[in-house]
């Protein structure tokens, strides 16, 4: 359960970061970028670090460096057709400077209905998980591996457990929330 919380922590922190005006390099972290794979018309999709370096040049703009120049068009393409709404300007050295704009009301309001998401995911995924060690506990009571009295005992963990990580997300969410509407 505590492996759910991680991963959404690890998800809501690039929707949150999108808002801080922290930029770092982190933030072109959603764009896949489509490249040949050495054979004609294979194509493999990977992470734009895998083939360019970002860097924060300052507040609001970013630089990407492709690695080799055959990438240069793939990596504009990918920054074009991500979720992020940037427009990348070619410079003469082949890098690409993206000027990041600041979110409007209306495109908080997203991340925060996307974040919801996240986060009803991320509350089936502690439900699940206590089902399924529900379950098994129930197996081993019905096996005569554990006595009922340490299925009560295990029920009450499992709650408890559950309570918390419940608990964690609530308060995960309440501070995304809080971090996206804020409009300094």
């Amino acid at each position: 359960m505590v492996g759910a919380v991680d991963r959404l922590r690890e998800e809501i922190n690039p929707l949150i970061n999108r808002v801080t005006e922290r930029l770092n390099s982190n933030y072109l972290d959603p764009v896949r970028v489509t490249i040949n794979d050495g054979e004609p018309h294979q194509k493999k999709v990977v992470r734009l670090s895998s083939v360019g370096q970002v860097i924060v040049i300052d507040n609001q703009t970013l630089s990407v460096v492709p690695f080799d120049s055959m990438y240069d068009r793939a990596i504009e393409q990918a920054i074009y057709g991500s979720d992020l709404n940037l427009s990348p300007r070619r410079q003469a050295d082949g890098s690409l400077i993206i000027t990041v704009p600041k979110l409007t009301i209306e495109k908080r309001k997203a991340l925060v209905k996307e974040s919801g998401q996240i986060f009803e995911v991320s509350r089936s995924s502690i439900k699940s998980l206590r089902q399924s060690a529900q379950k098994a506990s129930k197996l081993d009571l019905d096996s005569n591996l554990i006595t009922k009295d340490d299925f009560k005992a295990n029920s009450k963990v499992l709650d408890e457990i559950s309570r918390i990580n419940s608990k964690a997300i609530d308060d995960i969410e309440s501070r995304a929330k809080k971090i996206l509407l804020d409009d300094h």
